[in-house]
């Protein structure tokens, strides 16, 4: 099925959702807007949208997506061709695009290293920490981004020091590390607040 905006597709420059809505299909919907460079999807509540094929196709110059917590891809069926041929993309922790991984694999906000994505959150802290044991906190002075509570970590990814390091996302706590110490960068998101870049 083409989409209304079909034939103009290739003369828009950028993408924003004014109001909140729900599909069942993103199939083709920015199908070939070869001169888009960004899309603002903070609106685009998919949990419920079963195929996203083809939805960000032949996008050679789209470099950000910006989703919020109403993105969701637990129903998505088919994603086939979802981000083909879209070789400027850069999640928020700094996935680049992979031929490899065109569809909704990669669909989630990027974690970095540990949780690979090609969409990025407006409401995004990240900072780097020392780590010394298992059992330490990642998130030791951080109560609230901009006022906010509500937030959780989406992603880290080592830095510095030693080979490896594992992070429970849930508790915040490190769950493994070796040898020696280390620098994490973590990065939290938050369902509102200001704008992190």
């Amino acid at each position: 099925a083409q989409v209304p905006w079909y034939d103009v597709s290739s003369n828009i420059k950028t993408v924003v959702f004014a109001d909140i809505i729900s599909p069942v299909s993103t199939a083709y919907w920015f199908y070939g807007m070869s001169n888009c460079t960004s899309m603002d999807l903070i609106n685009l509540d998919t949990t419920s949208v079963m195929d996203m094929s083809y939805m960000v196709y032949k996008w050679s110059k789209l470099t950000t997506i910006y989703v919020s917590t109403l993105w969701g891809t637990k129903n998505v069926i088919n994603s086939n061709n979802m981000f083909s041929n879209c070789e400027s993309i850069i999640g928020s922790a700094g996935t680049k695009y992979n031929s490899s991984y065109t569809d909704v694999v990669r669909a989630r906000i990027d974690g970095g290293t540990g949780a690979k994505g090609y969409l990025s959150s407006k409401y995004n802290l990240s900072y780097n920490i020392d780590v010394l044991n298992e059992g330490d906190i990642a998130t030791p002075e951080v109560t609230s981004i901009d006022g906010d509570t509500n937030f959780a970590i989406n992603g880290y990814e080592l830095v510095s020091g030693s080979e490896y390091v594992t992070l429970n996302t849930e508790t915040g706590r490190i769950t493994g590390i070796g040898p020696g110490t280390a620098v994490i960068k973590v990065i939290l998101t938050t369902t509102k607040g200001v704008e992190y870049t």
